[in-house]
C-alpha cells in the first residue's frame, strides 16, 4: 500500500467506527481487550474458510487475547445462544445464513440494509444499558479496499465513466454492486448470471434503495454482449466450476466477449472466488487477456480488517500488520496446495 492508500483506508475505518456509535455507545468493558474472549463464524460448510487464520493473526499482532473459531452449523439458533452470553463481543455469519440472520439482530447498519444481508454482528449499548445486536456487511468495504489497494489512481478515476460487470447474482454480487456504485460512482451494471430471475432480484433490491441512481442490464447471450459497452471494473462472484448447462455456457460466452475481444479496452477484475485455487478459470482468462486481476483473498482480508475494528473498537491498524496477515494467508494457501499435491 502506498501512503495515499493507507490514509484513505484509515479515513474509511474512522468513519465506519464513528457511524457504528449511532446505535449506542461501546458495549466493551474497560478491560475487555485484556481478557480472553471468543468469536465464532457461523456457516455451512466451513472447511475452507481463511477467517480464523486472518482474525487470530490480527489479534496476535495487536496483543489482544481473543480467539476466533468456526461454528459449522445449519441452525442459526446455535449462534443465537452464544450471542446471548453477556461476555459475547460479536460474531460473523456466512452462507447459508447471511439473509436469515437479518431477522436475529436488533438493527442493520447502512451497508447491510442496502445489500439485504449481513456477515457481521457487533454490539453497542443503548441509553438503558441494553446490549444492541447490530448487523453489518463488511463485504462492501472488502470490495472497495480490494480495488483501492490494487488498482491505479487512473483506473479508479475511470471506473465512473464506464459500466461495471458483475458475474453471478448472489450475496457477494450485491455487496459488489453497492461498493462500485457508492465508492466509485459506477452508474450502469451488466449482470451475467445463469438465471434471469436472480438478476431481476438484484435489480429490484437496489431500485428500491433511496438515492440509488444506477441502471442494470441483464446479458443472456454472447451475441447480446457484442452490442454492450466494455465494462471497466468487473467482479466475479461464482464458484470455479466448468459450465454444465446451456445457461452457464452462455455466461462463459458473455465473459469471453466482454473480457477477451481484442478491440475492447482492459480494466480491473476482482475475482472473489479463491477456492479450490486462487487462479481460477476467470482469473487466468482475464490475466492472459491483459486485465489487472485482483485475487479474492484481498476482499477476504479487507472485510476482516473492518470486522476487527467494529469488534475491538480500536483504531490504529498499521500497514505492516496487514502485510503480515496477507503473507500468512498466502503461506496457508501454499501449504494447502502442497498437501493436496502430496496426496495425489
Amino acid at each position: 500500500m502506498n501512503g495515499h492508500e493507507v490514509s484513505a483506508f484509515t479515513t474509511t475505518l474512522s468513519a465506519t467506527l464513528e457511524q457504528s456509535y449511532q446505535y449506542g455507545e461501546s458495549a466493551l468493558s474497560p478491560t475487555a481487550l485484556q481478557e480472553k474472549r471468543s468469536f465464532r463464524l457461523l456457516g455451512w460448510p466451513l472447511h475452507n474458510t481463511l477467517a480464523p487464520l486472518i482474525h487470530n493473526k490480527l489479534f496476535s499482532l495487536r496483543g489482544i487475547p481473543w480467539h476466533y473459531s468456526v461454528l459449522e452449523s445449519k441452525d442459526p439458533q446455535d449462534l443465537i445462544v452464544e450471542l446471548d452470553d453477556e461476555q459475547a463481543v460479536g460474531s460473523a455469519v456466512t452462507m447459508p445464513h447471511k439473509l436469515v440472520f437479518t431477522q436475529h439482530v436488533d438493527v442493520l447498519n447502512e451497508e447491510a440494509t442496502a445489500v439485504g444481508a449481513l456477515n457481521t454482528i457487533f454490539f453497542r449499548r443503548n441509553k438503558d444499558g441494553r446490549k444492541i445486536r447490530v448487523g453489518g456487511n463488511t463485504d462492501v468495504l472488502g470490495v472497495r479496499e480490494s480495488f483501492v489497494n490494487n488498482a491505479s489512481k487512473a483506473d479508479i478515476e475511470k471506473a465512473a465513466t464506464r459500466p461495471g460487470l458483475i458475474v453471478g447474482c448472489g450475496g457477494a454480487a450485491r455487496s459488489s454492486v453497492y461498493a462500485l456504485w457508492r465508492f466509485f460512482g459506477v452508474k450502469k451494471f451488466y449482470l451475467a448470471n445463469r438465471l434471469k430471475s436472480e438478476a431481476d432480484d438484484v435489480a429490484s433490491q437496489f431500485t428500491k434503495l433511496s438515492g440509488f441512481d444506477a441502471t442494470f442490464e441483464y446479458l443472456s447471450t454472447g451475441e447480446e454482449a457484442k452490442a454492450a459497452e466494455t465494462p471497466f471494473f468487473v467482479v466475479g462472484t461464482v464458484p470455479d466450476h466448468p459450465p454444465s448447462s446451456a445457461e452457464e455456457h452462455a455466461v462463459q460466452d458473455i465473459m469471453k466477449e466482454l473480457l477477451t475481444s481484442e478491440q475492447r479496452e482492459r480494466g480491473v477484475v476482482l475475482e472473489m472466488c479463491y477456492h479450490p485455487k486462487v487462479q481460477t478459470t476467470l482469473y487466468n482468462l482475464c490475466e492472459a487477456a491483459g486485465w489487472t486481476v485482483i485475487p479474492g483473498t484481498e476482499a477476504t482480508l479487507w472485510q476482516a480488517v473492518v470486522q476487527h475494528l467494529l469488534w475491538t473498537e480500536k483504531e490504529g491498524i498499521q500497514d505492516v500488520w496487514v502485510k503480515e496477515t496477507r503473507t500468512a494467508i498466502w503461506d496457508a494457501i501454499e501449504e494447502s496446495r502442497r498437501k493436496k499435491a502430496a496426496e495425489l
